[in-house]
């Protein structure tokens, strides 16, 4: 019997495998490789395939199906059936100490937590009962035991034990028995074990060679101590993993993180490595995991992530919810759109038009298919609201707990999913697998709902789909993913047993990585140190930091050529993130080869490009309702959609918005112009101390954008300043005086039109007659080209604010200026030869500023006829702006930008 131990990255995994390949080349099977998940004995079974090895999947296990083979009396709980048993045993024992929370799904499943925690430390509910009373624990524990007893008893009427009396029985026989035709056994990759654990491996000691290993970490001492004690022979081992390079990026926010993996791992790629040969390493499955998951996709790279969804969280499922929520609620009209849209099928698709016509066309009753049919415009639609209507009497009915698993397993009748056209890639084929994948968990899911609910006592459909909701809640869907060229996604548990020439471990901020240990409400730190006293070794927030630093050495050891180590410096609301300690400590103990800035990108489109076709919202009604919603406008808007149709369907008509700025896009030209023009329109009024006044404007400005201190803030306040005050000394204009600033008006064009503006400044000559002034934080050269944009007839803004000026200022109007404020101040635009103003701008006659006004109202009239006629087409003016435009990311049009493309076709 011998015990490895060693830090990761030692060869304790190594070990083992060399001995494993010595029973497969003399093809004998009497050996059990034991893992601690499902996933990591399939990866060493796929390692050993890979080497040509031939064997019998059963060899390679985990603890669980290894005892589901010799232990096959008693079944232990899936997490779903133990929180259906605790859910019961609180309405059956109703204990005071739980009456305010009892009915929280949240607390019901940190009550299964902590049962399954005491379960694998070998504390049963008659010893939690007996460590309460005698210790002196609170009352609430005493609660906590009456429910766990209670569950018990559940789980054993229904053929079930907990982890640890399952463990404790199995001991019992194969102690006695043996595992039939095994001579030797490894237990690899387990941080550690409990003492039911150790009473198996025990057992199984005495009938056959066992091979332990263990990582040196305090909580895997314990452990180690009784094995030595069973009479384990320990052989210590060092470090024999290569020291890979290390490269320390640091990125602005999380997305640019994700997307920095992506670039490199393209760059990986291209450079001839095959992506199974990296690997991705997250603290745990979660919103980080999800992110890089999202990116690498973005970016064309396959990719496989190692852990697995909450069934609740799938599409199918949440559209199975939707119909029986709507259904509930009566046919409320938002629970059965939100049916409509969840849809993951053609008819989904249609239902998303439907629902923005049933949002804008009437103002509907709450409730009812009739008024909803009526208004459906795709046949798949009234056909999928016909059947909703099926289900009518299903809502205020009774029925056993076996009738209501039947009649919700034909839920699935309302699925359509999408017919195959020939020749799907493959990610269309993951998507079809995880549906099918996910109606047989939804099938088992009912099936455990109705077998934890009395068959002799009539439920209501909602009782049991509450039920129902609890196992989807608790269930993880792990969809089967053979593809082997792809990049390896994997959270730090998982990661134990893997050595890839490259990985990246990311996310690595305080509160990330590591976690921070939270309170228990179960099981505080006071108890959980009475039930060590007392023989019961639970986790403490001592033991789980220590565990947060094995996970973190297990996580940088997993390299053998290069590791990336990579963390951001803002979070989304633009506050700076605190850099993991344990990076740091890291660092000064080996500092990077490379320091490198996460560059900044977007994935190339992986769609080829679609023929030309006629883009356009055609239902006259929808017609009407976007005229309507678009009778009032800006000058900029009439702008944007002479720019591109569909820049102004997605900001006004949809009333779209931009994703969070990453902190340091906040001080782009845009806010910058927001500044000045603040500025500017203080200065008109309160010339001054120029120092002071900048000040006061520039920390409130950066204080209301949450810009944070810093290199990128310290840059814009100097240009900005600098700027200002190149253009302050040719503020004032010859012969002028500012007489308003920030001036609104609203204006009709004709046709339902109306125009509102804000003029920045106006001032008069001596006659009273005005010029309009307009600031742009522009450069000189773009002042020059927004002047030939208006006479071009492609910008409007100039001759609507001639024609509002003339009406809201009640004079005429003797002009209008753009005065570039960035860089070299310049000033240009039309005026009547006011005396003084022979370089600020060209001197014209009336009727030039006539034709400027007219040529502005009738392209804003023709821009309204084409928005109520429903024209959304992308068709953008000036191709080179749509690389700066919001929507860029949901247009179909392909324009010049630096990109990255796709990974290469798998050359296997």
């Amino acid at each position: 019997m011998r015990l490895l131990t060693g830090p990761p990255g030692s060869g304790k995994t190594r070990r083992v495998l060399e001995r494993v390949r010595c029973y497969l080349a003399e093809r004998c099977w009497k050996f059990r490789l034991v893992a601690p998940t499902a996933t990591m004995a399939e990866h060493l079974r796929n390692e050993l395939a890979r080497e040509g090895y031939v064997f019998r999947a059963g060899v390679v296990t985990t603890l669980s199906q290894l005892l589901a083979r010799w232990a096959p009396e008693w079944a232990e709980p899936t997490e779903a059936r133990l929180l259906l048993a605790v859910r019961q045993a609180l309405e059956i024992t109703s204990p005071p100490a739980f009456e305010r929370v009892a009915g929280f799904a949240g607390f019901q499943s940190a009550l299964a937590r902590s049962l399954l925690e005491l379960s694998s430390a070998g504390c049963h509910a008659a010893a939690l009962g007996a460590v309460v009373r005698n210790r002196g624990l609170p009352p609430h524990l005493s609660a906590l035991a009456g429910v766990y007893a209670e569950a018990e008893a559940q789980l054993a009427r229904d053929g079930f034990l907990l982890r640890g009396a399952r463990l404790r029985q199995a001991a019992e026989r194969l102690g006695a028995t043996g595992l039939p035709d095994v001579s030797e056994i490894f237990f690899d990759g387990f941080f550690s074990f409990s003492d039911p654990e150790l009473d198996l491996i025990e057992a199984l000691s005495r009938h056959a060679s066992v091979t332990v290993t263990l990582p040196e970490w305090p909580g895997s001492a314990p452990a180690r101590d009784r094995l030595l004690r069973c009479g384990f022979q320990e052989e210590s081992l060092c470090r024999v993993r290569p020291h890979p390079k290390v490269t320390l990026v640091a990125a602005a926010a999380p997305d640019y993180e994700c997307n920095e993996i992506a670039r490199r791992i393209l760059a990986e790629a291209a450079a001839g490595r095959p992506l199974r040969e990296m690997g991705v390493i997250v603290r745990s499955a979660g919103p980080w995991a999800a992110a890089v998951e999202s990116a690498l996709v973005r970016f064309g790279i396959p990719v496989r992530a190692y852990f697995g969804r909450r069934l609740a969280d799938e599409s199918v499922i949440r559209f199975f919810a939707a119909v029986i929520e709507a259904l509930c609620a009566d046919w409320a009209h938002e629970k059965v759109l939100e049916a409509l849209i969840l849809t993951a099928s053609g008819a989904g698709r249609q239902a998303g038009a439907d629902r923005f016509e049933f949002d804008v066309r009437a103002r509907l009753p709450a409730r009812g298919l009739d008024t909803l049919r009526q208004f459906a415009r795709t046949p798949r639609v009234r056909g999928f609201l016909d059947r909703l209507e099926t289900l009518e009497t299903w809502r205020r009915q009774l029925a056993p707990p076996s009738e209501w698993r039947a009649r919700l397993s034909r839920l699935a009748e309302f699925f359509w999913p999408e017919r195959p056209q020939g020749e799907e890639p493959h990610d269309t084929a993951l998507v079809w697998r995880r549906q099918a994948a996910t109606l047989e968990a939804y099938q088992a899911a009912l099936e455990e709902a109705a077998s934890s609910m009395p068959e002799a006592r009539p439920v209501t459909l909602e009782e049991f789909w509450n039920a129902v909701t609890a196992v989807l809640e608790a269930t993880v869907l792990r969809v089967r993913d053979e593809r082997r060229n792809v990049v390896h996604l994997l959270d730090a548990y998982e990661a134990r047993q893997w050595e890839l020439p490259v990985v990246f471990v990311c996310g690595l901020l305080e509160g990330e990585f590591p976690l921070h240990p939270t309170p228990d409400p179960m099981l505080d730190e006071q108890a959980r140190a009475v039930l060590n006293r007392a023989g019961y070794r639970v986790g403490t927030a001592s033991a789980r930091e220590d565990e947060e630093r094995l996970l973190w050495d297990v996580a940088v050891s997993r390299a053998t050529t290069k590791l990336v180590l990579s963390w951001s410096r803002f979070n989304a609301k633009g506050e700076e993130n605190l850099r993991s300690f344990f990076l740091d400590e890291f660092l000064s103990a080996r500092p990077a080869d490379e320091d490198a800035e996460a560059v900044a990108l977007r994935p190339r489109s992986l769609v080829s490009p679609r023929a030309p076709r006629t883009v356009r919202v055609a239902d006259r009604a929808l017609q009407t309702e976007i005229a309507q919603r678009n009778r009032t406008l800006k000058p900029t808007g009439i702008e944007d959609f002479l720019q591109c149709p569909f820049l102004f369907f997605a900001r006004y008509t949809l009333d779209l918005e931009a994703p969070p700025e990453a902190p340091d896009e906040r001080v782009d030209f845009a806010g910058r112009g927001e500044m000045a023009h603040k500025f500017l329109e203080r200065w008109a009024t309160q010339k001054g101390d120029f120092a002071a006044l900048f000040e006061e404007l520039f920390e409130a400005w950066a204080e209301r954008q949450a810009i944070p201190p810093g290199y990128a803030r310290e840059a814009a306040r100097l240009e900005l300043e600098q700027n200002l005050k190149r253009f302050v000394p040719q503020f004032s204009l010859s012969g002028l005086e500012t007489v308003e600033t920030e001036k609104k008006f609203r204006l009709e064009l004709g046709d339902g039109l109306w125009i509102e503006g804000r003029i920045d400044r106006v001032d008069r000559d001596a006659n009273g007659r005005a010029i309009v002034i307009d600031y742009k934080y522009v450069k000189p050269y773009r002042v020059s080209q927004r002047i030939r944009g208006h006479e071009d007839g492609k910008l409007v803004q100039g001759g609507l604010y001639l024609l509002g000026a003339r009406q809201c200022l009640g004079c005429s109007v003797a002009g209008f200026l753009l005065a570039g404020v960035r860089g070299k101040p310049k000033w240009d635009g039309w005026h009547l030869g006011l005396p003084g103003l022979e370089k600020a701008g060209v001197t014209c006659t009336e009727d030039v500023l006539e034709e400027l006004a007219e040529t502005a109202r009738n392209r804003a009239l023709e821009a309204f006829a084409k928005i109520g006629a429903g024209i959304v087409a992308p068709d953008p003016a000036a191709p080179e702006l749509c690389e700066h435009c919001t929507f860029r990311d949901v247009c179909r049009i392909e324009v010049e930008a630096p990109t990255v493309a796709a990974a290469a076709e798998d050359s296997e």
